[in-house]
């Protein structure tokens, strides 16, 4: 798979990445400054697709995610700069199942969960039968 400097891809007018034109297939890379790694990403065919990971500037681990295209689970963590888990969330069909928050101590502070007969839990039974 190709892997590229993202400040040479850029947006066309649909919102997909293109390269020389045609939407971008492979992966991404762009650098802070200092040399150090900002952000590595996966495309099919101009949107984001696969693992997909931001640092802070220190180098730690800032963010990671699966990117899907609206179908499936999808699972995007975040950190602190000491390390310490953020966030958790969980989404299906784009539409968030679980969220969890910590502090910087690690206890969690926030938590809430899609309700069984809530609408949106609804709408995902909806989309989980479309897409069976």
């Amino acid at each position: 798979m190709s892997q590229i400097d993202e400040s040479l891809l850029e947006f066309n007018d649909d919102d997909l990445l293109v390269f020389e034109g045609k939407p971008y297939t492979g992966e991404t890379f762009l650098n802070y400054a200092g040399g150090n790694i900002k952000r590595a990403m996966s495309y099919d065919n101009g949107l984001p697709s696969g693992c997909c990971k931001e640092w802070y500037e220190s180098g730690q681990l800032k963010r990671e995610w699966l990117a899907v295209r609206s179908q499936g689970a999808s699972e995007e963590k975040q950190y602190y700069e000491n390390g310490v888990t953020l966030s958790i969330r969980l989404t299906e069909h784009n539409i968030e199942t679980s969220y969890e928050k910590y502090n910087e101590s690690g206890e969690l502070v926030e938590q809430r969960k899609l309700e069984a007969n809530s609408p949106m839990a609804k709408v995902l039974e909806r989309m989980r039968n479309v897409h069976a």
